[in-house]
Protein backbone atom coordinates (compact mmCIF):
# COMPACT_ATOMS: atom_id res chain seq x y z
CA UNK A 1 0.00 0.00 0.00
CA UNK A 2 0.99 3.06 -1.05
CA UNK A 3 2.42 5.67 1.62
CA UNK A 4 0.14 8.92 2.01
CA UNK A 5 1.68 12.52 2.54
CA UNK A 6 0.71 13.98 5.54
CA UNK A 7 -1.47 17.05 5.56
CA UNK A 8 0.84 20.63 5.72
CA UNK A 9 -0.12 22.82 8.79
CA UNK A 10 0.57 26.67 8.82
CA UNK A 11 1.77 25.69 12.44
CA UNK A 12 4.50 23.99 10.87
CA UNK A 13 5.89 26.63 8.49
CA UNK A 14 8.66 28.54 9.53
CA UNK A 15 9.23 31.90 8.83
CA UNK A 16 11.92 32.66 6.37
CA UNK A 17 15.13 34.09 7.51
CA UNK A 18 15.50 37.93 7.28
CA UNK A 19 17.53 38.80 4.14
CA UNK A 20 19.92 41.98 4.73
CA UNK A 21 19.62 44.30 1.49
CA UNK A 22 21.79 47.68 1.08
CA UNK A 23 19.65 50.83 1.52
CA UNK A 24 20.41 51.28 -1.40
CA UNK A 25 19.89 48.89 -3.89
CA UNK A 26 15.73 48.16 -4.20
CA UNK A 27 15.01 44.31 -5.33
CA UNK A 28 11.85 43.72 -7.47
CA UNK A 29 9.57 41.05 -6.34
CA UNK A 30 11.05 37.92 -8.53
CA UNK A 31 14.67 39.21 -7.35
CA UNK A 32 13.69 38.81 -3.31
CA UNK A 33 11.86 35.39 -4.00
CA UNK A 34 15.43 34.12 -5.79
CA UNK A 35 16.97 35.08 -2.36
CA UNK A 36 14.91 33.64 -0.20
CA UNK A 37 14.64 30.54 -2.79
CA UNK A 38 18.16 30.51 -2.23
CA UNK A 39 18.70 30.74 1.95
CA UNK A 40 16.48 28.73 2.26
CA UNK A 41 17.76 25.72 4.58
CA UNK A 42 15.08 22.86 2.57
CA UNK A 43 16.71 24.21 -1.06
CA UNK A 44 20.27 23.91 0.46
CA UNK A 45 20.71 20.69 0.72
CA UNK A 46 19.31 19.76 -3.26
CA UNK A 47 21.99 18.68 -5.88
CA UNK A 48 19.49 17.10 -8.47
CA UNK A 49 20.88 15.91 -11.94
CA UNK A 50 19.40 14.76 -14.91
CA UNK A 51 19.74 11.10 -15.42
CA UNK A 52 18.79 10.35 -11.67
CA UNK A 53 16.38 7.52 -10.74
CA UNK A 54 13.82 7.44 -7.74
CA UNK A 55 11.62 5.38 -6.05
CA UNK A 56 8.54 7.29 -5.59
CA UNK A 57 6.21 6.59 -2.53
CA UNK A 58 3.36 7.76 -5.08
CA UNK A 59 3.60 8.14 -8.47
CA UNK A 60 4.43 11.54 -9.48
CA UNK A 61 2.16 13.81 -12.20
CA UNK A 62 3.05 13.24 -15.64
CA UNK A 63 3.75 16.99 -16.06
CA UNK A 64 6.69 16.29 -13.47
CA UNK A 65 8.84 14.71 -16.50
CA UNK A 66 10.80 16.38 -18.93
CA UNK A 67 8.90 16.11 -22.63
CA UNK A 68 12.93 16.02 -24.06
CA UNK A 69 14.41 13.93 -21.46
CA UNK A 70 11.29 12.03 -20.35
CA UNK A 71 13.09 12.16 -16.71
CA UNK A 72 12.15 13.94 -13.54
CA UNK A 73 12.45 17.57 -13.70
CA UNK A 74 15.67 19.19 -12.94
CA UNK A 75 14.94 22.58 -11.88
CA UNK A 76 12.05 23.17 -14.19
CA UNK A 77 12.13 25.96 -16.97
CA UNK A 78 8.73 27.24 -18.15
CA UNK A 79 8.18 27.75 -21.73
CA UNK A 80 6.74 31.65 -22.58
CA UNK A 81 5.43 30.41 -25.47
CA UNK A 82 3.18 27.12 -24.21
CA UNK A 83 3.67 27.10 -20.76
CA UNK A 84 5.26 23.72 -20.30
CA UNK A 85 7.93 22.65 -18.07
CA UNK A 86 11.51 21.25 -19.20
CA UNK A 87 14.88 21.11 -17.04
CA UNK A 88 16.85 23.94 -17.25
CA UNK A 89 19.91 22.12 -18.77
CA UNK A 90 17.82 20.91 -21.68
CA UNK A 91 16.33 24.46 -21.44
CA UNK A 92 20.12 26.18 -22.05
CA UNK A 93 21.04 23.63 -24.55
CA UNK A 94 18.33 24.46 -26.96
CA UNK A 95 18.66 27.57 -26.69
CA UNK A 96 21.84 28.04 -27.65
CA UNK A 97 21.71 25.35 -30.50
CA UNK A 98 19.00 28.00 -31.48
CA UNK A 99 16.25 25.58 -31.51
CA UNK A 100 12.54 25.64 -31.10
CA UNK A 101 10.20 24.91 -28.48
CA UNK A 102 10.37 21.07 -28.36
CA UNK A 103 6.61 20.93 -27.51
CA UNK A 104 4.82 23.77 -29.35
CA UNK A 105 7.69 24.16 -32.14
CA UNK A 106 7.41 28.03 -31.44
CA UNK A 107 10.47 29.38 -33.39
CA UNK A 108 10.84 32.33 -30.31
CA UNK A 109 12.01 30.09 -27.51
CA UNK A 110 12.36 32.00 -23.86
CA UNK A 111 11.92 29.93 -20.74
CA UNK A 112 11.96 31.60 -17.06
CA UNK A 113 12.64 29.61 -13.59
CA UNK A 114 9.41 28.64 -12.18
CA UNK A 115 10.89 27.88 -8.43
CA UNK A 116 7.12 27.21 -7.12
CA UNK A 117 7.01 24.16 -9.65
CA UNK A 118 10.61 23.48 -8.53
CA UNK A 119 9.34 23.22 -4.70
CA UNK A 120 6.62 20.70 -5.81
CA UNK A 121 9.06 18.35 -7.46
CA UNK A 122 11.52 18.78 -4.28
CA UNK A 123 8.83 17.71 -2.60
CA UNK A 124 7.90 14.51 -3.89
CA UNK A 125 8.44 11.79 -1.55
CA UNK A 126 10.86 8.81 -2.38
CA UNK A 127 12.27 6.06 -0.63
CA UNK A 128 16.11 4.96 -0.13
CA UNK A 129 17.23 2.58 -3.11
CA UNK A 130 19.26 0.73 -0.56
CA UNK A 131 18.02 -3.13 0.64
CA UNK A 132 17.09 -3.08 4.25
CA UNK A 133 16.87 1.13 4.08
CA UNK A 134 13.43 2.11 5.76
CA UNK A 135 14.03 5.90 5.15
CA UNK A 136 11.59 7.92 3.53
CA UNK A 137 11.93 11.34 2.64
CA UNK A 138 11.68 13.82 -0.33
CA UNK A 139 13.77 14.30 -3.45
CA UNK A 140 15.83 17.41 -1.97
CA UNK A 141 17.10 14.73 0.74
CA UNK A 142 17.59 11.81 -1.98
CA UNK A 143 20.84 12.33 -2.40
CA UNK A 144 22.55 13.40 0.65
CA UNK A 145 20.48 10.26 2.06
CA UNK A 146 22.11 8.06 -0.42
CA UNK A 147 25.62 9.26 0.21
CA UNK A 148 25.38 8.68 4.10
CA UNK A 149 22.90 6.20 4.18
CA UNK A 150 24.05 2.98 6.78
CA UNK A 151 22.45 0.52 4.46
CA UNK A 152 24.55 1.77 1.37
CA UNK A 153 27.12 -0.85 0.12
CA UNK A 154 30.62 -0.63 1.42
CA UNK A 155 34.30 -2.56 1.19
CA UNK A 156 36.81 -2.92 3.46
CA UNK A 157 39.75 -1.04 2.59
CA UNK A 158 41.80 -4.48 4.19
CA UNK A 159 40.88 -7.37 2.77
CA UNK A 160 37.90 -6.20 0.02
CA UNK A 161 34.88 -7.75 1.92
CA UNK A 162 31.43 -6.14 0.92
CA UNK A 163 28.61 -5.64 3.27
CA UNK A 164 26.38 -2.36 4.27
CA UNK A 165 28.07 0.57 5.76
CA UNK A 166 26.56 -0.07 8.98
CA UNK A 167 28.05 -3.47 9.48
CA UNK A 168 31.62 -2.86 8.14
CA UNK A 169 32.98 -1.09 10.55
CA UNK A 170 31.28 -1.80 13.52
CA UNK A 171 30.90 -5.64 12.58
CA UNK A 172 33.65 -6.93 9.74
CA UNK A 173 36.44 -4.75 11.21
CA UNK A 174 36.62 -5.94 14.99
CA UNK A 175 37.17 -9.29 13.27
CA UNK A 176 38.95 -8.47 9.68
CA UNK A 177 41.97 -10.52 9.79
CA UNK A 178 43.69 -7.83 7.84
CA UNK A 179 42.28 -4.92 9.80
CA UNK A 180 46.22 -3.06 10.73
CA UNK A 181 46.67 -2.85 14.36
CA UNK A 182 49.85 -1.29 16.80
CA UNK A 183 52.98 -3.18 17.35
CA UNK A 184 52.18 -4.29 21.23
CA UNK A 185 55.23 -3.52 21.85
CA UNK A 186 55.17 -0.25 19.94
CA UNK A 187 58.65 -0.94 17.49
CA UNK A 188 59.58 0.52 14.36
CA UNK A 189 57.07 -1.23 12.40
CA UNK A 190 53.77 0.64 13.18
CA UNK A 191 50.97 -1.14 12.00
CA UNK A 192 51.01 -5.61 11.37
CA UNK A 193 47.93 -7.03 10.34
CA UNK A 194 45.54 -8.70 12.87
CA UNK A 195 46.33 -12.01 11.72
CA UNK A 196 50.18 -11.50 11.91
CA UNK A 197 50.75 -10.11 15.31
CA UNK A 198 52.00 -13.35 16.54
CA UNK A 199 54.10 -14.10 13.76
CA UNK A 200 55.21 -10.31 14.00
CA UNK A 201 56.37 -11.02 17.59
CA UNK A 202 58.44 -13.26 16.70
CA UNK A 203 60.65 -10.54 15.04
CA UNK A 204 59.71 -7.90 16.86
CA UNK A 205 62.75 -5.83 17.89
CA UNK A 206 61.34 -4.37 21.40
CA UNK A 207 59.54 -7.91 22.07
CA UNK A 208 60.94 -9.44 25.36
CA UNK A 209 63.64 -12.34 25.18
CA UNK A 210 65.21 -14.36 27.71
CA UNK A 211 69.13 -14.79 27.85
CA UNK A 212 69.84 -18.40 25.82
CA UNK A 213 71.83 -19.38 28.81
CA UNK A 214 69.07 -19.04 30.89
CA UNK A 215 69.17 -22.50 32.06
CA UNK A 216 73.04 -21.65 32.99
CA UNK A 217 71.75 -19.23 35.53
CA UNK A 218 71.28 -15.98 33.52
CA UNK A 219 68.01 -14.83 34.06
CA UNK A 220 68.27 -11.49 32.14
CA UNK A 221 65.19 -10.20 30.05
CA UNK A 222 65.59 -7.25 27.45
CA UNK A 223 64.08 -6.37 23.90
CA UNK A 224 65.19 -8.55 21.34
CA UNK A 225 67.30 -6.21 19.21
CA UNK A 226 69.81 -5.62 22.59
CA UNK A 227 70.51 -9.51 22.39
CA UNK A 228 73.97 -9.03 20.65
CA UNK A 229 74.89 -6.40 23.70
CA UNK A 230 73.94 -8.37 26.39
CA UNK A 231 76.33 -11.15 25.07
CA UNK A 232 78.78 -8.97 24.62
CA UNK A 233 78.98 -7.02 28.05
CA UNK A 234 77.86 -10.65 29.87
CA UNK A 235 80.51 -12.43 28.04
CA UNK A 236 82.54 -13.04 31.01
CA UNK A 237 79.82 -14.21 33.25
CA UNK A 238 78.27 -16.61 31.07
CA UNK A 239 81.51 -18.42 30.71
CA UNK A 240 81.95 -18.55 34.30
CA UNK A 241 78.24 -19.96 34.90
CA UNK A 242 78.86 -22.22 32.26
CA UNK A 243 82.10 -23.44 33.70
CA UNK A 244 80.28 -23.78 37.27
CA UNK A 245 77.26 -25.46 35.77
CA UNK A 246 79.62 -28.18 33.98
CA UNK A 247 81.37 -28.87 37.19
CA UNK A 248 78.63 -29.68 38.98
CA UNK A 249 77.27 -31.59 36.18
CA UNK A 250 80.57 -33.47 36.37
CA UNK A 251 81.04 -33.90 40.38
CA UNK A 252 77.09 -35.36 40.33
CA UNK A 253 78.14 -37.90 37.82
CA UNK A 254 81.52 -38.71 39.16
CA UNK A 255 80.40 -41.96 41.12
CA UNK A 256 78.44 -43.30 38.48
CA UNK A 257 80.64 -43.14 35.55
CA UNK A 258 82.71 -46.59 36.07
CA UNK A 259 79.29 -48.20 36.43
CA UNK A 260 78.32 -46.59 32.93
CA UNK A 261 80.76 -47.68 31.30
CA UNK A 262 80.15 -51.44 32.40
CA UNK A 263 76.78 -51.02 31.73
CA UNK A 264 77.38 -49.53 27.95
CA UNK A 265 80.31 -52.32 27.14
CA UNK A 266 77.45 -54.90 28.01
CA UNK A 267 75.02 -52.72 25.89
CA UNK A 268 76.80 -53.31 23.42
CA UNK A 269 77.91 -57.11 23.38
CA UNK A 270 73.92 -57.14 24.08
CA UNK A 271 73.38 -55.17 20.73
CA UNK A 272 75.81 -57.00 18.77
CA UNK A 273 74.42 -60.64 19.89
CA UNK A 274 70.78 -59.37 19.08
CA UNK A 275 72.14 -58.67 15.71
CA UNK A 276 73.33 -62.21 14.65
CA UNK A 277 69.95 -63.24 15.66
CA UNK A 278 67.79 -61.06 13.77
CA UNK A 279 70.12 -62.07 10.66
CA UNK A 280 69.72 -65.59 11.17
CA UNK A 281 65.82 -64.81 11.97
CA UNK A 282 65.72 -62.88 8.73
CA UNK A 283 67.08 -65.88 6.72
CA UNK A 284 64.42 -67.92 8.20
CA UNK A 285 61.49 -65.41 7.75
CA UNK A 286 62.86 -64.72 4.22
CA UNK A 287 61.80 -68.33 3.52
CA UNK A 288 58.82 -68.41 5.38
CA UNK A 289 57.57 -65.48 3.42
CA UNK A 290 58.99 -67.19 -0.13
CA UNK A 291 56.54 -69.99 0.52
CA UNK A 292 53.14 -68.11 1.56
CA UNK A 293 53.98 -65.83 -1.83
CA UNK A 294 53.28 -69.11 -3.98
CA UNK A 295 57.26 -69.84 -3.90
CA UNK A 296 58.74 -73.22 -3.98
CA UNK A 297 61.95 -74.76 -2.12
CA UNK A 298 63.61 -74.38 -5.36
CA UNK A 299 63.10 -70.46 -5.18
CA UNK A 300 60.56 -70.54 -7.82
CA UNK A 301 57.47 -67.58 -7.85
CA UNK A 302 54.80 -67.51 -9.85
CA UNK A 303 53.50 -64.19 -11.75
CA UNK A 304 49.94 -63.34 -12.95
CA UNK A 305 49.04 -60.63 -15.56
CA UNK A 306 45.68 -60.00 -16.09
CA UNK A 307 44.34 -57.25 -18.81
CA UNK A 308 46.59 -58.07 -21.40
CA UNK A 309 44.73 -56.36 -24.31
CA UNK A 310 45.25 -53.01 -22.35
CA UNK A 311 48.84 -53.43 -22.09
CA UNK A 312 49.23 -54.77 -25.41
CA UNK A 313 47.81 -51.00 -26.28
CA UNK A 314 48.84 -48.83 -24.10
CA UNK A 315 52.75 -50.42 -23.93
CA UNK A 316 53.25 -49.59 -19.81
CA UNK A 317 55.47 -51.39 -17.58
CA UNK A 318 53.43 -53.85 -15.28
CA UNK A 319 55.14 -55.23 -12.40
CA UNK A 320 54.83 -57.68 -9.80
CA UNK A 321 54.62 -57.33 -5.71
CA UNK A 322 58.60 -57.46 -4.55
CA UNK A 323 59.63 -60.90 -3.58
CA UNK A 324 62.65 -62.24 -1.69
CA UNK A 325 64.99 -64.91 -2.68
CA UNK A 326 67.51 -65.52 -0.11
CA UNK A 327 66.60 -62.82 1.44
CA UNK A 328 67.70 -60.78 -1.30
CA UNK A 329 65.02 -58.26 -2.79
CA UNK A 330 63.46 -59.11 -6.30
CA UNK A 331 60.59 -57.48 -8.70
CA UNK A 332 59.70 -58.52 -11.87
CA UNK A 333 58.42 -56.51 -14.86
CA UNK A 334 56.85 -57.45 -18.28
CA UNK A 335 56.25 -54.75 -21.38
CA UNK A 336 54.62 -55.21 -24.26
CA UNK A 337 55.56 -53.42 -27.50
CA UNK A 338 53.23 -52.50 -30.42
CA UNK A 339 54.37 -53.32 -33.91
CA UNK A 340 56.47 -53.69 -35.76
CA UNK A 341 57.87 -55.08 -32.88
CA UNK A 342 54.64 -57.21 -31.67
CA UNK A 343 56.40 -59.14 -28.75
CA UNK A 344 56.69 -59.25 -24.78
CA UNK A 345 59.84 -58.16 -23.21
CA UNK A 346 60.60 -59.63 -19.43
CA UNK A 347 62.94 -57.75 -16.74
CA UNK A 348 64.39 -58.49 -13.62
CA UNK A 349 65.14 -55.74 -10.91
CA UNK A 350 67.85 -56.41 -7.65
CA UNK A 351 66.74 -53.25 -4.71
CA UNK A 352 67.80 -52.16 -2.05
CA UNK A 353 66.12 -53.85 1.40
CA UNK A 354 67.55 -53.66 5.16
CA UNK A 355 69.32 -57.14 4.70
CA UNK A 356 71.77 -56.47 2.36
CA UNK A 357 74.89 -55.73 4.34
CA UNK A 358 74.88 -59.74 5.77
CA UNK A 359 74.35 -60.80 1.99
CA UNK A 360 77.04 -61.67 -0.11
CA UNK A 361 78.20 -59.14 -3.32
CA UNK A 362 78.49 -59.61 -6.10
CA UNK A 363 75.61 -61.80 -6.12
CA UNK A 364 75.66 -64.33 -9.29
CA UNK A 365 71.82 -64.66 -9.85
CA UNK A 366 71.45 -67.84 -12.19
CA UNK A 367 67.61 -67.34 -13.83
CA UNK A 368 64.91 -69.67 -15.45
CA UNK A 369 61.82 -67.93 -16.86
CA UNK A 370 58.87 -69.89 -18.04
CA UNK A 371 56.00 -68.89 -20.02
CA UNK A 372 53.31 -71.15 -18.22
CA UNK A 373 50.67 -73.34 -20.38
CA UNK A 374 47.58 -72.66 -18.90
CA UNK A 375 45.81 -75.37 -20.04
CA UNK A 376 48.36 -78.42 -18.56
CA UNK A 377 51.33 -78.65 -16.70
CA UNK A 378 53.32 -79.28 -19.87
CA UNK A 379 55.11 -77.40 -22.39
CA UNK A 380 56.00 -74.18 -20.73
CA UNK A 381 58.73 -71.95 -22.87
CA UNK A 382 61.07 -71.67 -21.27
CA UNK A 383 64.28 -68.98 -21.29
CA UNK A 384 67.22 -69.14 -19.41
CA UNK A 385 70.05 -66.37 -18.80
CA UNK A 386 72.36 -65.04 -15.62
CA UNK A 387 73.28 -62.11 -13.87
CA UNK A 388 76.24 -60.83 -11.80
CA UNK A 389 74.97 -58.14 -9.76
CA UNK A 390 76.83 -55.79 -8.04
CA UNK A 391 76.16 -54.14 -4.51
CA UNK A 392 76.04 -51.01 -6.49
CA UNK A 393 73.91 -51.65 -8.89
CA UNK A 394 70.73 -52.51 -6.53
CA UNK A 395 67.71 -51.02 -7.67
CA UNK A 396 68.23 -51.61 -11.45
CA UNK A 397 66.67 -53.48 -13.93
CA UNK A 398 67.85 -56.37 -16.51
CA UNK A 399 66.59 -57.65 -19.34
CA UNK A 400 66.28 -61.25 -19.43
CA UNK A 401 67.04 -60.44 -23.12
CA UNK A 402 66.57 -64.15 -23.95
CA UNK A 403 62.56 -63.28 -23.65
CA UNK A 404 60.84 -62.50 -27.02
CA UNK A 405 57.61 -64.18 -26.81
CA UNK A 406 55.57 -62.69 -30.15
CA UNK A 407 52.36 -62.10 -29.39
CA UNK A 408 51.22 -64.56 -32.21
CA UNK A 409 52.80 -67.01 -30.64
CA UNK A 410 50.95 -66.80 -26.83
CA UNK A 411 47.41 -68.81 -28.01
CA UNK A 412 48.01 -71.79 -30.06
CA UNK A 413 45.22 -73.56 -32.26
CA UNK A 414 45.92 -76.49 -30.09
CA UNK A 415 43.70 -76.90 -27.41
CA UNK A 416 46.48 -78.37 -25.23
CA UNK A 417 48.79 -75.04 -25.47
CA UNK A 418 47.77 -71.70 -24.50
CA UNK A 419 49.67 -69.16 -22.26
CA UNK A 420 47.36 -66.61 -22.87
CA UNK A 421 43.88 -67.62 -20.76
CA UNK A 422 41.20 -64.95 -19.87
CA UNK A 423 43.34 -62.31 -20.50
CA UNK A 424 46.17 -63.33 -18.02
CA UNK A 425 49.79 -63.89 -18.48
CA UNK A 426 51.07 -66.23 -15.88
CA UNK A 427 54.69 -66.45 -15.78
CA UNK A 428 57.14 -69.00 -13.35
CA UNK A 429 60.75 -67.53 -12.38
CA UNK A 430 63.50 -69.76 -10.99
CA UNK A 431 66.26 -68.23 -9.18
CA UNK A 432 69.52 -69.86 -8.21
CA UNK A 433 72.08 -66.98 -6.21
CA UNK A 434 75.19 -67.91 -5.56
CA UNK A 435 78.52 -66.04 -4.04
Amino acid sequence: MALKRAPVSLSNISSPKSIDVPGDKLLSPSEAAGILFQASPRNSLVDLTIGQEYEFVEPPPPDFYCPVTFELLVDPQQTACCGNHISSQVADRLKAERKPCPVCKEEIFNTVTDKHYRRRVLDLRVCCPHEGCNWVGEVRYHKSHVEECPKRSWSCQYCDYSCTHDEGESVHWPECKMFPEPCPNQCEVHTVARKNIELHRTVCSLEPVACGLSEYGCQAIFPRKDLAKHMKENEGQHLISLAIHNYKQLKSNKESMVELRRNVQQLQQSVQSVHQEISALKLKTGHIEHHVAGGSCLSCTVHSFPNFSQLKLSEKVCESQPFRVQNYLFNFRIRCYNPPFDMVVAFLGLFPSSDDDDLVWPAKISCQLEQVNQVGDTRHRKYVTSFIWNKEERGTWKNIDTYEMKYTELQNKKSAVNYLVNDTLVYRLHLDITP
